[in-house]
């Protein structure tokens, strides 16, 4: 018969009862983590340049907190999913993207991104909303009027059910996305209008003139002869002499003049 050596017996007994001490206590830490309230939320809204909020920090804390029926704070903090309080704050239609976690001081992070609004599109209804680059529609917000292109006339809203009327919306946002990085035309042009046949017409700031711009084929192309005949064209003959500029027509600019007042 082997003798048996208690030593190392010990020291193994030991070691597993180390372990299993351990264990139990890593448990119950982890038990009495989740079992703790959320000591504080903090809330950021990432900021985009020149960009202002259309959310405050208020506005989604009162999304959650109607969410759970009371004030985060105090909340268990095994009671919270972050995906499902992502989910809630992406249902919110300005929220681009949001990222929630705890993290080792019981503080709930929540950190929001919001969509920049594009375009204000004013429908034949009266209806009036903001896309984003995405053609995400968006409510107007009070106290909240940023320096964006409008956009009115024959207008359908875009649905994912219907590829035609995304295609337009995209294309009707990739315009005004056009005439912003134009620095000639973001100074000259205050709103697009589009016609029964889909044409883009633009309406300056000034003046009574319309800018028949047609379809965004060459468009910059299109800005370029428009800032010549402004400069060479308009500069000699006045600002008013022409009710219509068109731009449709390849290498020339058709103008329509205003009616002489009748005596």
């Amino acid at each position: 018969m082997k003798n048996i050596n208690f030593r190392k017996v010990g020291i193994t007994f030991f070691w597993l009862a180390l372990l299993s001490t351990t264990t139990v206590f890593v448990v119950s830490a982890v038990q009495r983590k989740r079992n703790t309230d959320l000591d504080k939320v903090e809330i950021t809204l990432v900021d985009s340049k020149d960009m202002q909020h259309m959310l405050t920090k208020a506005d989604i804390k009162k999304v959650l907190n109607d969410k759970y029926k009371q004030d985060l704070t105090g909340i268990s903090i095994a009671a919270f999913k972050p995906e499902q309080i992502e989910t809630v704050l992406l249902a919110i239609p300005y929220v681009k993207t949001a990222e929630v976690f705890i993290d080792a001081t019981q503080k709930l992070n929540i950190r929001i991104k919001e969509r920049m609004p594009i375009l204000r599109v004013i429908g034949n209804d009266g209806t009036s909303y903001y896309l984003d680059e995405e053609a995400k529609r968006m409510p107007l917000v009070a106290n909240f009027s940023p320096r964006i292109m409008v956009a009115t006339g024959e207008i359908k809203t875009a649905s994912t059910k219907n590829a035609s009327s995304l295609d337009a919306m995209k294309d009707l946002i990739g315009l005004a996305q056009d005439l912003k990085k134009d620095p000639f035309m973001d100074a000259l042009v205050d709103q697009i209008y589009v016609d029964s046949i889909g044409d883009y017409i633009l309406i300056p700031k000034l003046g009574s003139q319309r800018i028949v711009l047609g379809n965004r084929t060459d468009v910059e192309k299109k800005f370029k002869k428009l800032s010549l005949f402004y400069k060479e064209g308009l500069s000699r003959e006045g600002w008013q002499k022409y009710r219509t500029i068109n731009l449709k027509y390849r290498d020339q600019v058709v103008c329509q003049l205003n009616e002489a007042p009748k005596a």
